[in-house]
């Protein structure tokens, strides 16, 4: 049966991608069968070892095709759709094959290791407190965060500096919600202390709290929301952040946290907001601005003059 899956799997990926000329497939033109098993094969108890596909396509067409490696193949169909991200670079694939592929467990794995920050957390860092979670999006505006998409080729590399919060895009379709949870699952049973999708997780449900966050976020192009309203995206993840775990010793996010929460409690930068979104918000308020400034020294000065005068 596991020889017979994994058959399966490899002509399924082979056929997918045009760096094989194959005939027909069953599911060629069916796109929603198509969905629903590539859905399948990144369920968590559907996964069958990396090692045993890569050797058995090693073995069947890895003189046949030499310059494609099954970690290529495996990237060439999860970029068709299944990535939750970015598209990823090729340096990121070559990382990939590397660092991690010897270790690499399974699809989730993989797609977990596709994910991982530029910059992994330090070892030796404890954090002796529980993390306090950033105010949503449309709070953070309020008091003048900037929202920008990040140029990283990794899905977790989010930065905030200078007033500027910036997250790699990301879409949201109808497997988001399986897919997100089958890593988050896989990262509990497997390296819980070393989380980082989960820790991802927690962090934008922390900015997402009602669809008016998640409009925010699509007309900035953070989100590509492919699946219809805003409230759905939002109630999405919602239902991923449920009974979900946090080693708040580790949490990944937690020096983001806390520089978005001391700009927030700065009383000058909420004020800054106040006075850019109702008074500077549209040019003729600039002017309208510029014009009474204008007055009002003109005043001082004929008053000045007049009083020197006596």
């Amino acid at each position: 049966m596991v020889l017979l899956d994994a058959t399966f799997i490899i002509d399924l990926l082979m056929w997918s991608t045009f760096k094989f000329s194959l005939e027909n497939h069953p599911v060629d033109g069916i796109i929603d069968v198509f969905s629903r098993v590539a859905h399948d094969l990144f369920l968590e108890e559907n996964q069958l070892p990396f090692f045993v596909l890569d050797l058995l396509y090693d073995l069947a067409f890895g003189k046949a095709y030499p310059h494609i490696s099954f970690v290529d193949l495996t990237w060439s169909f999860m970029d068709c759709g299944c990535m939750p991200g970015k598209e990823v670079q090729n340096t990121k694939i070559s990382d990939i094959i590397r660092q991690n592929a010897p270790n690499i467990g399974h699809f989730v794995d993989f797609l977990r290791v596709c994910c991982l920050p530029s910059e992994l957390r330090s070892t030796s860092k404890i954090i002796n407190k529980y993390p306090l979670f950033p105010l949503s999006v449309s709070e953070l505006r309020a008091v003048g965060v900037k929202f920008v998409v990040s140029e990283s080729t990794s899905l977790l590399d989010i930065k905030f500096s200078r007033g500027v919060l910036e997250i790699p895009k990301f879409n949201v379709q109808s497997t988001t919600e399986s897919v997100f949870k089958n890593i988050m699952v896989f990262e509990h049973c497997h390296c819980f202390l070393d989380s980082y999708f989960v820790d991802y997780i927690y962090f934008i449900s922390s900015l997402i709290k009602t669809p008016e966050d998640v409009g925010i976020l699509v007309r900035k192009g953070i989100i590509e929301n492919w699946i219809g309203s805003n409230e759905a995206v939002a109630n999405i993840f919602d239902k991923i952040a449920e009974n979900i775990s946090l080693c708040s010793s580790n949490f990944y996010y937690d020096d983001l946290c806390e520089k978005l929460n001391v700009h927030a409690n700065a009383s000058w930068h909420r004020w800054k907001a106040v006075l850019k979104e109702d008074y500077f918000g549209h040019p003729w308020a600039v002017i309208s601005f510029i014009y009474a400034f204008v007055i009002l020294i003109l005043t001082f000065l004929q008053t000045l003059s007049s009083y020197k005068s006596k």
